[in-house]
């Protein structure tokens, strides 16, 4: 079934049938992972012996979800909130509605507000490394340290800011970059990053590395 929501079982497709042909069949041992991408069937079987696993799912943006947020938005419509009698007399205000509706969807300030709102709720758990960032003595961190950005999706807005762990970033062309690379390279080290980055300023780069990390944006990995 393509693509679906999360309201989207099985048990509600009575018509749908399961394949008869194994496309993939692995093993996992302990410590393993396995992505399935939503919308395929997979069984879970123990070998013989007990088994304990936890089966997470992800929900990233869509456009259900988008149609759902502009509920806020239709009141603020004079048509939605006309009275509704029979088709035939409210065919009109229905086909000015729908012309309305199609503009909200289409503008570009309402799906920023959309993608804004998304990504503030979204909190990435992160270690607390107070050893190191609740040390008033320390300023800049250690260049084996590896780090890791708190963000499973990046979306950079108009207005030149990021939202990441529910915090505001403004950003520019630098420190978007270094977002970035961050985010295509988890758990780099901060002697890889001064390495990508430097045509510029180790202390620059250093010191908002330690800030990124002081906001949680970015995690200390140990």
């Amino acid at each position: 079934f393509e693509f679906p929501l999360f309201m989207q079982q099985t048990k509600n497709f009575p018509d749908i049938k399961e394949p008869e042909e194994i496309y993939m069949d692995v093993i996992l041992e302990a410590g393993d992972i396995l992505y399935i991408p939503r919308g395929w069937w997979h069984d879970p079987l123990p070998l013989d012996e007990e088994t304990f696993h936890l089966a997470v799912a992800t929900f990233a943006p869509t456009g259900f979800e988008y149609m759902r947020w502009l509920q806020n938005i239709m009141p603020s419509i004079l048509d939605c909130r006309k009275n509704f009698t029979n088709f035939e007399n409210d065919v009109v205000m229905i086909d000015s509605l729908s012309h309305q509706v199609a503009e909200i969807i289409k503008d570009k300030n309402y799906y920023q507000s959309f993608m804004m709102h998304h990504l503030a709720e979204q909190s990435v758990p992160s270690m607390l490394s107070l050893d190191v960032l609740g040390n008033g003595k320390v300023s800049q961190l250690d260049s084996s340290q590896k780090l890791y950005l708190n963000a499973n999706l990046l979306h950079r807005f108009d207005e030149d800011f990021v939202i990441i762990n529910g915090n505001k970033i403004n950003v520019d062309g630098i420190s978007l970059s270094l977002i970035q690379y961050l985010f295509e390279n988890p758990y780099s080290s901060v002697k890889d990053v001064l390495e990508q980055f430097n045509e510029h300023s180790q202390e620059k780069i250093n010191k908002l590395l330690f800030q990124l990390s002081i906001e949680n944006v970015i995690e200390l990995v140990m």
